[in-house]
């Protein structure tokens, strides 16, 4: 006899269902298959009726267990599995007076609770493989037909765990079979698959025809257990595929395809370029199962000679340090052209070159380890300092014929609008390790910077003295006129106007806009507003520290408002009479802004006190807060490289803060800068008790203090 079917306890309800919607004699009914005890309710005539389920192996038992039936009244459904004919007095004591069979159809459609089955499902092989499995699967409430799509999908839910209502793309089946065992399927698949005649061409047809070959590839390979073969496969292809016709390439696949399955079948330049494409979207989907896939990727491709040809790979890692030595030797070469005095400039060419090296490395998955970003924030900023040199003004031909005293206007004009984000840029470039190719290329380009910022600076310092002999306000703001024309005028636009003095010792522009940078997070922003002789409006107006640039002589020429005179005391302790005094503000208000100094202000740990919070809360229209965190910086090693930033900053952000609550503007202003560097260098005595502080200077430069304070100005 053929193995009989096996009936669930659904295909007996249902049959019970429909069958007894007749009167019968006796409910007792016999089903042709096997299956398990249970029993199911049917609900007939609006009655419901218990049915005991009961599986029988042999005529006896049959005879027995509808003897007890029929002595306690109860109802049963007997499965008879062991012949498709009954004795005709066993007939006579069963409804409708024979042995049942439930089509294939009918036990189809009971499986998903619908009213019918597409044709192309009942004549498939998943067919006779879902009746044998005996597994029944939640109702189908949404279609009236279970097609063969839904039913494999279905199938493969049960057999492999595949999600049933998920997308079915190549990468998702990639991603799914990459690190999943193939003893994870249920072990009835196996064993379908061997008794069942052409179900695992059909498994591969579905997989190829519905999914892509891409799919039926993995499927075949994960039941050999080299699905992540298949998923890293994806990730070399993504860096060889551009070379792919190349003699040492083409050698390299046809050994690692023949692991895979048919070579000749794989190996086709269409397939493999799909294939290839599949990488981005896999990447993604792994996630943190990323790295196990890529390691066995890495794996394939250490092979002898294949380096060369895995420069362009967006994941492996040797496409990582290739891209980075490409652009280190660009960069390089970039520079070569800048002279050590700070001559020459980069071809544009050469620019767009490293910015499209630095576009493939930022693209590269490894560009986002945390490891490998600082090298990346350093390029970025080496690939703004090589715009600039290739940009840059040549300030001696362009101002060879202006007057002595021009080169300040027009190299401070510069400087307010760019040059502090050049030093900027100077500043953040370095940090790296000169063993690492493109590290040391982005010191070149530093040097290269730095050469030229000499440059200008040299001619800068010249004209500083003739302008310094005056010092008129217009072009350039002079410090001791800052609170007048930046405070004082602003004030006076209305008296809704409030306004927060906020002085950031040692804070050159440099660190200005890495602080405005920041702080554009919260909202803030320069306005608008200029002071009514402002020679550019829309840009900085210019300010020049007074000289010597140290704290306490500039400072006291800030909070004056006049320079100090010869001999006259400039302890900055005497700053908040300073600027209580400050004859700009008198003038206006009566009396100058309330001042607290840095001791007032913050806290030994730098935080903000609560003397400052309630002054800048305060019904004051105007309030003066020195912070001196930029300015203790330098007291620090010249090996640490610290931000200027609401972090590093504690007391910046609380300020700012109270200040939008009160309504106030921010001055944020500055009584001398400080451009830190890592050249090499020496120390200056500033004498007067001052603590000594790290400047950049050449080995044959004079260490003179008129240097020193030309080198310091803001």
């Amino acid at each position: 006899m053929p193995d009989s079917p096996f009936l669930s306890q659904e295909d007996v309800r249902a049959e019970l269902a429909q069958f007894h919607r007749s009167a019968h004699r006796t409910p007792n009914t016999a089903f042709y298959g096997r299956g398990d005890p249970n029993h199911a309710d049917v609900v007939f005539k609006q009655q419901s009726r218990r049915f005991d389920i009961v599986p029988v192996t042999c005529e006896l038992e049959l005879r027995q267990k509808l003897q007890e039936a029929e002595a306690e009244g109860k109802a049963i459904a007997l499965l008879v599995d062991y012949d498709q004919r009954l004795p005709v007095d066993v007939q006579g004591r069963l409804a409708g007076g024979s042995l049942r069979f439930i089509s294939p159809e009918r036990r189809l459609v009971n499986l998903f609770g619908v009213p019918r089955a597409a044709p192309a499902l009942v004549e498939s092989p998943l067919a006779e493989a879902l009746l044998r499995s005996g597994w029944v699967f939640p109702p189908i409430k949404t279609a009236p037909i279970i097609d063969l799509g839904t039913a494999w999908r279905h199938f493969l839910g049960r057999a492999i765990g595949l999600p049933t209502e998920a997308a079915l793309t190549e990468e998702a089946l990639l991603d799914f079979f990459a690190l999943r065992s193939p003893s994870a399927a249920d072990p009835l698949l196996h064993k379908l698959i061997e008794e069942v005649p052409q179900l695992a061409v059909a498994l591969e047809q579905f997989w190829g025809g519905t999914v892509g070959p891409i799919a039926r590839l993995c499927w075949i390979n994960w039941r050999a257990g080299r699905a992540l073969d298949v998923a890293a496969m994806t990730f070399v292809l993504d860096g060889l595929i551009a070379r792919q016709g190349e003699g040492a390439v083409k050698v390299f696949l046809s050994l690692r395809l023949t692991s895979l399955g048919d070579a000749k079948s794989i190996a086709t330049a269409s397939l493999l370029e799909r294939w290839a494409r599949l990488a981005p979207a896999l990447y993604l989907r792994l996630g943190d199962r990323f790295p196990t896939v890529l390691q066995k990727a890495n794996a394939m491709v250490d092979a002898p000679g294949l380096d060369e040809f895995l420069g362009g790979s967006r994941f492996l890692s040797i496409g990582f340090d290739r891209t980075k030595q490409e652009l280190a030797a660009q960069l390089t070469n970039a520079v070569s052209s800048v002279n050590p005095q700070g001559a020459g400039l980069v071809r544009r060419a050469e620019v767009a070159k490293a910015e499209a090296l630095y576009r493939k490395l930022s693209e590269h998955h490894l560009a986002k380890a945390p490891e490998n970003a600082p090298t990346l924030a350093r390029t970025m900023m080496g690939l703004r300092l090589l715009a600039f040199l290739s940009i840059r003004t040549d300030w001696e031909t362009e101002l060879a014929n202006a007057t002595p005293v021009e080169p300040v206007y027009r190299l401070a004009e510069w400087f307010a609008h760019e040059g502090g984000f050049v030093d900027m840029a100077r500043k953040l470039v370095r940090g790296g390790h000169d063993s690492d190719a493109l590290e040391a290329a982005l010191a070149r380009v530093a040097d290269a910077a730095d050469a030229c910022r000499d440059l200008m600076d040299r001619r800068f310092g010249r004209a500083l003295a003739l302008w310094n002999e005056d010092r008129r306000a217009g072009r350039i703001l002079p410090i001791e006129n800052a609170l007048a024309e930046l405070g004082v005028r602003f004030l006076e636009g209305g008296d809704q106007r409030r306004l927060l003095i906020l002085v950031m010792d040692g804070m050159s522009w440099a660190s200005a806009a890495e602080i405005l940078l920041d702080i554009s997070e919260m909202g803030y922003s320069p306005l608008r507003w200029q002071p009514p002789r402002a020679e550019r409006p829309g840009l900085p107006v210019p300010m020049i520290a007074a000289l010597p640039t140290m704290t306490d002589v500039s400072r006291a020429a800030l909070f004056a408002g006049k320079l100090p005179s010869p001999g006259e005391p400039t302890s900055t302790t005497r700053d908040p009479e300073r600027l209580l005094q400050n004859k700009a503000f008198v003038k206006a208000f009566g009396d100058g802004p309330t001042l607290l100094l840095r001791t007032d202000a913050e806290s030994q740990t730098g935080e903000l006190t609560e003397n400052a919070r309630k002054l800048v809360q305060s019904g004051e229209r105007v309030v003066g807060v020195v912070v001196n965190a930029v300015d203790d910086q330098l007291t620090s090693k010249p090996g640490y490289h610290v931000s200027a930033n609401r972090t590093t900053i504690k007391a910046l952000q609380p300020l700012l803060e109270l200040a939008t609550d009160a309504r106030r503007a921010v001055l944020l202003i500055a009584d001398h800068g400080h451009v830190t560097s890592t050249r090499p260098h020496t120390v200056v005595d500033t004498g007067n008790g001052e603590s000594p502080r790290f400047r950049e200077i050449g080995l044959e430069a004079p260490v003179v203090r008129q240097d020193a304070w030309r080198r310091r100005m803001s």
